[in-house]
Order: structure tokens, then C-alpha cells, then sequence
């Protein structure tokens, strides 16, 4: 665990539609810096193979090393700390940007943590835990403790680059055109369509029609096993 004290800046959540962090969408600055923070390795999985129709193998998961990052702070309306006058507001603020369904991408955003000019980690929100601490006399909230747990988000082009998967014996990455579709690509790179779905499930593509223009795809190379 490490203390957050003797940080002037105020740490900022920036979140992104893209998975390459880019097209920000908005920020979310925290009211009082966090009373601390933790920050665990999460140790790589085994990768799973799918066979393939001929015979080969591809592995279906290449997970690397993750870290898992978990925020404590307080958001309080009382009006003893500047920058909030709706507690309640504040955390639906939070939890659009952070936790819920972005209707342009179908799924949450993808989020940076900074703080000053050293902490920086990228990741997606996971968990949201609110503690209500202290109340009007109607019950509305004027104090609450969060607890946020990220874990590191890693997109598939650069986990393939950390990987060393851009040699052309290892993997192919390949930006989408107009026009492209997933089995038109996989005859291109394997000289066969049939692979469209392994390389869906490699991508995590949930459906293989819905690849766009400027989205690059890996095409990880078939081993015999």
C-alpha cells in the first residue's frame, strides 16, 4: 500500500472512447486526494489453445501481467471542502464516466489514472463501493467514503508490440480498409477464410461483422502442436 500524501496536484480520472486512450471523452477530479491507494500484480494466466479445423493450434488467450489498482477517497458536500455541492450527483458523475455502458462504443470507457507527473495507470473501472458517512436531516447524503478498483487495461496491438508478436513469422497486424471483412483477411494472411472465428476470439470481437475502418487486428500465427 502507498500513501498518497505530499501530492499537491489533485489525482484525475480522464476517460477515453478508444482503447489506444484516445477521443477523451471527459474528466473526473477527485474533491480531496485519496487517504491511499493500493496497487497489486495480478500474475499472467495460462493461455488456452483453440485446434483448428487442419489440425493447428492458436492460442486463444495471451494474457500478460496486469496490476489492479484500488482508490479510497471522500466526497463531502458540506461545505467544508471546496468542489462539490451534491454528493449524490458527484458519485452519478463518477459512475457514468467510469462504470457505465458508453452507448458510442457499447461498453464502459477506458480510463487513466494520473496523479502529478509519476502516477499514471490505465485501466478500466470494476467495482464502485460507497460508504455514506453523513446526512441531512431528510437523509440526503452530505459525506461518503468511495472505494474504486481499477484493473490495467492493455490494448491488443500493444500487448502484441510488448509481446515481440510483430515479426512476421510470430503475427500479423492488420488495419481494416473500407470493404475488409474478417474472413476476406484471414484468406489473405493464412490463405484460407476458416480462421475467422479463432481470430475473432483471439481479438475478443464479439461479432466478426462488425470490424470498421482503422481498427488493426492481430492474426496470431498457426502452430502445429
Amino acid at each position: 500500500m502507498a500513501a498518497g500524501s505530499g501530492k499537491r496536484e489533485k489525482l484525475v480520472i480522464e476517460a477515453y472512447e478508444k482503447p489506444d486512450f484516445s477521443s477523451k471523452v471527459d474528466d473526473y477530479v477527485l474533491q480531496v486526494n485519496p487517504e491511499n491507494y493500493e496497487r497489486t500484480a495480478m500474475p499472467a494466466v495460462r493461455e488456452d489453445i483453440l485446434r483448428l479445423s487442419n489440425g493447428e493450434s492458436v492460442p486463444a488467450n495471451r494474457t500478460a501481467d496486469k496490476e489492479l489498482l484500488k482508490l479510497t477517497f471522500v466526497v463531502d458536500s458540506t461545505g467544508a471542502i471546496p468542489g462539490c455541492d451534491d454528493v449524490l450527483q458527484n458519485i452519478k458523475k463518477l459512475r457514468k464516466l467510469c462504470l457505465d455502458i458508453n452507448g458510442n462504443i457499447h461498453r464502459s470507457n477506458y480510463l487513466k489514472v494520473r496523479w502529478g507527473t509519476d502516477f499514471l495507470f490505465r485501466g478500466i473501472m470494476t467495482d464502485l463501493e460507497t460508504d455514506f458517512m453523513l446526512f441531512k436531516p431528510d437523509g440526503d447524503p452530505v459525506r461518503a467514503k468511495l472505494k474504486a478498483s481499477f484493473q490495467e487495461f492493455i490494448d491488443p496491438v500493444t500487448r502484441a508490440a510488448e509481446q515481440n508478436k510483430s515479426s512476421p513469422d510470430l503475427s500479423h497486424i492488420v488495419t481494416v480498409v473500407d470493404g475488409d471483412d474478417l474472413p476476406g483477411l484471414c484468406y489473405r494472411v493464412y490463405g484460407d477464410p476458416k480462421y475467422y472465428i479463432q481470430v475473432a476470439q483471439f481479438n475478443n470481437l464479439v461479432d466478426f461483422n462488425s470490424i470498421k475502418p482503422n481498427q488493426r487486428i492481430i492474426f496470431p500465427r498457426l502452430s502445429n502442436d
